[in-house]
């Protein structure tokens, strides 16, 4: 009988690690909407704003970090390449 623990597939951690950053950030939005409200009808609305800006600006900054790609690593197909 497999061992359930090596069982596991990497797809199925990495749903589990999708399904908990949703989770994160369904929680995260709504505290942060809660305690922008506090300050006015539309604070939390623009709190959540601000909070969306940041987030694309460091997702942004930190794409700058991954490495260059020179190019295609394969060849491409060619529409005469594809039937023999």
């Amino acid at each position: 009988m497999a061992d359930p623990i090596r069982s596991i597939s990497a797809t199925h951690i990495i749903r589990q690690f999708e399904e908990a950053g949703r989770l994160a950030g369904t929680v995260l939005s709504g505290a942060l909407y809660q305690w922008g409200a506090q300050s006015g009808p539309n604070g939390g609305l623009i709190a959540c704003l601000w909070a969306s800006t940041a987030c694309v600006l460091v997702a942004g900054l930190l794409s700058l970090l991954l490495p260059r790609h020179s190019g295609p690593r394969s060849k491409p197909i060619r529409l005469g390449d594809l039937g023999d």
